[in-house]
């Protein structure tokens, strides 16, 4: 209507391709001593510095997983921001495209790679970037760093993930490889208060498209996570307590893949199916037992990324999830996140409401989420 009141015709928008060909001979032309300058610099190069230029300019985003290293605690207990610090480190000072930092939080997110140097005007070799409280501005600049081939990555506390959204939404949208790293991601930051224990986050994240988030359990999970990231080009948040877990017997590095997998399983007929993440899911374990000792034989569940396991085959998921066996999700934050998997919402123990100023115990306990309450809960869903 109005192409026709305006006396357009009414043709759709074209570029002949003479116009096309005349448009990139004038660009090329006008840049040709640009281009050859930066040509016959790389031609000066060492071979190896040639080489890892051009895996910045053909954006293959390679990181050798193999250089993993980590030492195991001897007491096989450790803070998980440590934990996942120490495999980030031993990967970042091996592979020249992951680079990152912090948004102010280097000593709580516990993500400084140690003998890295710090990035600034005066060495750009510095592994770590100190962006300042800055959270969307640092998101911002990964999306930079991965658009020129970087492996990028950024942390702060999983409360804060509000505040870089917008440039976590345009790491989605434009499939950039930037890893998320979130700590202090449940009700357990205690004498921090409500503003600093995420509730909704978690969830709200989960919803972005294109965005795999994972929320690991212990040291094993957090290996098996880095080694799922950096097998994607598409952007990845990892969400972790601030509390010190043991590393489990019955975690599995290589189970992450698929989302959820069998942590504590009984031959005899289940009475029900615990699924549960991050340090929930070694509260989940110990239920377990206790529910054992009163005759009621109840599987355990990780859902380290509930997005992945919704992705695998039918059959798989039956195996993990049989039909017909209750289901009760267990997790300190919303439960939003759980509805395609529980579809009853008192089948979901979680928290819907702020959190509260105390020590972790005391607000665990204010919330039903100490092990006494929570057994007595699961107990009377059992019946």
């Amino acid at each position: 209507m109005i192409k026709k009141k305006l006396g357009f015709r009414d043709i759709p928008f074209l570029v002949t391709s003479d116009t096309m060909e005349d448009f990139q001979y004038l660009i090329g032309e006008r840049c040709k001593g640009i281009v050859d300058e930066f040509n016959q610099k790389i031609e000066n190069l060492e071979e190896d510095t040639k080489e890892k230029i051009q895996h910045f300019i053909n954006q293959d985003y390679y990181v050798d997983i193999n250089t993993l290293e980590y030492d195991i605690p001897e007491d096989k207990s450790e803070l998980l921001r440590d934990s996942a610090g120490k495999i980030l480190s031993s990967l970042a000072i091996k592979n020249d495209t992951l680079f990152g930092g912090s948004a102010d939080l280097f000593g709580a997110c516990k993500n400084y790679v140690k003998d890295g140097g710090d990035f600034s005007y005066d060495n750009y070799k510095g592994k770590n970037i100190y962006f300042g409280v800055r959270e969307h501005a640092m998101a911002a600049i990964l999306n930079g760093l991965a658009l020129v081939g970087f492996r990028p990555y950024g942390s702060t506390f999983l409360s804060f993930s509000d505040y870089l959204k917008p440039s976590l939404r345009l790491s989605a949208m434009m499939s950039l490889p930037v890893t998320y790293i979130f700590t202090h991601d449940s009700i357990t930051v205690g004498e921090d208060g409500p503003t600093h224990e995420p509730i909704e986050q978690l969830a709200s994240l989960r919803l972005i498209p294109n965005v795999d988030v994972y929320r690991p359990a212990d040291a094993n999970e957090v290996i098996g996570v880095f080694k799922e990231i950096f097998k994607s080009k598409n952007p990845s948040v990892i969400s972790i307590t601030r509390n010190k877990t043991n590393i489990l017997d019955s975690t599995q590095i290589n189970e992450v893949k698929n989302g959820a997998y069998i942590v504590v399983d009984y031959n005899e007929l289940l009475d029900g199916i615990i699924l549960s993440t991050g340090e929930e899911l070694h509260s989940a374990i110990e239920l377990s037992k206790r529910l054992l000792n009163k005759g009621l034989h109840v599987r355990v569940v990780s859902v380290p990324c509930i997005k992945k396991f919704l992705n695998q085959e039918k059959e798989y998921q039956e195996k993990v999830l049989p039909i017909g066996v209750l289901k009760i999700a267990l997790e300190a934050g919303s439960s939003y996140s759980w509805n395609k998997l529980i579809f009853q919402d008192k089948f979901i123990l979680s928290i819907d409401e702020f959190g509260k100023s105390g020590n972790s115990l005391d607000v665990k306990k204010e919330f039903s989420f100490d092990l006494d309450s929570l057994e007595k809960r699961i107990e009377n869903l059992l019946k």
